[in-house]
């Protein structure tokens, strides 16, 4: 979990702190309402380690 949030402050942080992102968006007539929606990585997280294919069943 803490790798998904690392993850999403950093993008966060550089859609803000990069103007060649919002450079990018103006030179195509776009205006960013939002320069980054942060929502997270598609992961699992489980109270007990998954390792096989097996482990998944019925899950």
């Amino acid at each position: 979990m803490a790798g998904d949030l690392a993850a999403n402050v950093a993008g966060v942080h550089a859609a803000w702190e990069t103007p060649e992102a919002l450079d990018e968006f103006e030179e195509k007539s776009l205006v960013p309402l939002i320069r980054m929606l942060a929502a997270g990585g598609y992961s699992t997280m489980c109270s007990i380690p998954m390792t096989s294919l097996g482990d998944w069943k019925g899950k």
